[in-house]
């Protein structure tokens, strides 16, 4: 993509890198490896919501490491 952007890094060690462009926002998050394009001006409205899902995702304690169990496990 080409034009005027701005970065911005969140989250811890600042892993989480959003670049905003006219028409599109770019959210990569280094920590799962999670990449998406946000294209127009109603999904580049989503991106915000979605840093902030990020974050407080990564702030909580690690509770998802067994999140798929068998029956007879639990």
């Amino acid at each position: 993509m080409k034009g005027e952007t701005e970065e911005h890094l969140f989250g811890p060690d600042n892993m989480i890198m959003l670049i905003v462009y006219d028409e599109a926002a770019y959210l990569k998050d280094d920590i799962d490896g999670v990449r998406i394009l946000f294209t127009g001006a109603k999904d580049k409205e989503k991106v915000y919501d979605e840093v902030r899902r990020l974050i407080e995702y990564h702030q909580q304690p690690d509770t998802n490491e067994n999140a798929f169990r068998k029956g007879n496990e639990v």
